[in-house]
C-alpha cells in the first residue's frame, strides 16, 4: 500500500551514508495492519461467499463451482483495484 508523502517523510531513516523512505507501508508500524484490513475489507465488499479476516481473504462455496466462480469474482476485484 503506497504511503502518502506526509507519511513518506514520517517514515525516513538515516544512516550514514544517506537518508532512505519507504514509499510503501512496513510491517512493524503498529496501524499498519488495521489500515490494511480496513481496505482489503472495503475492496472486497459485496463478494459473495468473500470474508477478510486480518490479512486473510476466505472464499467459500457449497460446491466447487460455487467455490470457483467466488474466486473468480475475488480476483478479478483484486485485478481492478491494482492489488
Amino acid at each position: 500500500m503506497q504511503l502518502d508523502e506526509a507519511s513518506i517523510m514520517m517514515c525516513t531513516m538515516a544512516t550514514l551514508y544517506a537518508r532512505y523512505s519507504f514509499r510503501r507501508m512496513t510491517f512493524g508500524i503498529s496501524s499498519a495492519p488495521e489500515i490494511f484490513h480496513k481496505t482489503i475489507n472495503r475492496i472486497m465488499e459485496g463478494v459473495d461467499g468473500v470474508r477478510v479476516f486480518i490479512d486473510d481473504i476466505l472464499i467459500s462455496g457449497c460446491t466447487k463451482v460455487e467455490h470457483d466462480r467466488r474466486l473468480q469474482s475475488a480476483l478479478e476485484r483484486t485485478r481492478a483495484t491494482n492489488l
